[in-house]
């Protein structure tokens, strides 16, 4: 996938689902309901890759491709 095909795909990332784990264990789901996220181009300062060296995952060779969005309402279902 080219760069600016991975772009547009990230700028209609959604989510459709929350989910959340009561104290006896027990997952509930519930449906989320929101616009596409507003992404905008940012800039990557720092990272650590130490968690893709543990894990035995080679560096990819291009550069880390960096969103930003600064939020969107959601509308959150009941948990079930």
């Amino acid at each position: 996938m080219e760069p600016a095909q991975i772009d547009a795909s990230l700028r209609s990332a959604e989510r459709y689902f929350l989910y959340a784990q009561k104290r006896d264990g027990t997952l509930r789901r519930g449906q989320v309901h929101h616009t596409p996220y507003p992404l905008q181009a940012a800039e990557l300062t720092d990272w650590d890759e130490s968690l893709l060296a543990v894990a035995g995952i080679a560096r990819p060779a291009d550069a880390p491709l960096v969103h930003f969005a600064s939020g969107v309402d959601v509308e959150v279902f009941a948990l079930r």
